[in-house]
């Protein structure tokens, strides 16, 4: 079955029939995961782009003059994310509909009996939300990029909205709008970090016109940012779990005691544990930016890659995180 967090999704309806991107890193699931590591618009070549988008996205929040970091920043990240994969702008219902959709994942935790009755009008209404977001994918402007990606890897044009739609909404989203909420609520705390990066911002934009977007090289540049970003995914990391199904037995070694799993188990570990050990991070307690972070397990590995265990989306979302503290 396929796992977010602690919890196995029980509910066919929610996940309409389509493997869900979180649990990628098995056999069966690998196109799927290449699939979402292809369409991922390369960093490099973004320019302006991510910079333009988040001017776009930020426009409600800046004219009223105030940005919610639960629910409206939520709406802020979903709609960079259409845009930045399908070119493809929504509106204020269907942000409201997207952000409800995955803020509900936790109902297919439940039974499937509790899935019919008493929450079967819920979840019907997830698996209607769902099917419209696909047939509105398959029309979007950039779908053909999509397309062309799905046909490379044997994946039907349905099957590519279906994953896509999972994987912005149940994987990017709500991770990418918790590390913004977590770095904003580090630098409120650390009046001098929150100098720093504003002065960085102003060195990085040299020469810019005002109000004109950040370049990508421009985010680039912004190594205080960076760090901050790095140590605020350790010690509040967006994803605090992280399964795996053992392929052999294996023997791990628990507060001193051997500890043997059959393979077959399915185990779990904690991300936000991993990250907090004072075997590997000095005084894990303490939030410091100048530490040396290159083995923290926030996005579930250490490189930018498509090995099978790393996040498939570290690029894009550090790209959108970064680019998103420094615009507001």
């Amino acid at each position: 079955g396929d796992y977010f967090g602690p919890f196995k999704m029980q509910g066919e309806a929610f996940l309409a029939g389509d493997p869900l991107l979180l649990a990628t890193n098995g056999g069966t699931h690998t196109r799927y995961r290449d699939f979402i590591w292809k369409v991922s618009p390369a960093v490099a070549t973004l320019g302006s782009r991510m910079g333009e988008i988040a001017i776009d996205s930020l426009a409600p929040a800046h004219g009223a003059g105030k940005l919610d970091t639960a629910g409206g920043l939520q709406r802020v990240v979903m709609d960079m994310l259409h845009r930045l994969y399908l070119r493809m702008a929504l509106t204020n219902v269907q942000l409201g509909g997207a952000v409800s959709y995955a803020n509900t994942l936790f109902l297919t935790a439940f039974p499937k009996g509790l899935q019919v009755i008493p929450l079967g009008p819920a979840v019907l209404a997830q698996a209607n939300y769902k099917r419209i977001a696909v047939k509105r994918y398959l029309k979007a402007p950039g779908f053909g990029r999509i397309k062309t990606v799905a046909d490379s890897l044997g994946i039907t044009a349905d099957d590519a909205a279906g994953n896509l739609m999972l994987a912005l909404h149940l994987a990017s989203m709500p991770a990418t709008s918790a590390l913004v909420a977590s770095v904003i609520g580090e630098l409120v705390r650390h009046p001098t970090l929150l100098n720093r990066v504003r002065a960085e911002y102003d060195e990085v934009r040299v020469g810019s016109a005002p109000g004109a977007p950040l370049t990508q090289a421009q985010v680039d540049q912004a190594s205080v940012v960076e760090k901050v970003i790095h140590e605020t995914g350790r010690m509040h990391p967006p994803v605090q779990w992280t399964n795996s199904v053992l392929r052999e037995d294996k023997t791990v070694t628990i507060a001193g005691d051997a500890v043997k799993f059959s393979k077959g188990a399915r185990v779990m570990a904690s991300i936000t544990t991993a990250n907090m050990d004072p075997a590997v991070f000095a005084k894990p307690d303490v939030f410091d930016i100048e530490r040396d972070n290159s083995r923290v397990m926030t996005w579930n590995g250490w490189e930018d890659t498509n090995n099978h265990r790393d996040c498939v989306g570290k690029p894009i979302a550090m790209s959108m995180v970064k680019t998103l503290v420094l615009t507001l």
